[in-house]
């Protein structure tokens, strides 16, 4: 019982990672399967920078 209680803000956090970045990867063009990579401890770190330095559709038509 006390492992899952320990997990919960784990949860929370990838929560709250995942859901901002599904919507951004939507924007930006990428499939938002990306977004599951917040799962890993890293995986949010990892998915800003590959949005980061992608072209956005919106740079290219200018």
């Amino acid at each position: 019982m006390e492992s899952a209680i320990g997990f919960l803000p784990y949860l929370i956090l990838v929560a709250l990672t995942i859901i901002p970045s599904w919507k951004l990867l939507g924007r930006v063009g990428m499939t938002t399967a990306w977004a599951l990579l917040c799962f890993l401890p890293l995986g949010f770190i990892l998915v800003m920078w590959i949005v980061a330095y992608r072209r956005w559709p919106l740079a290219e038509t200018e």
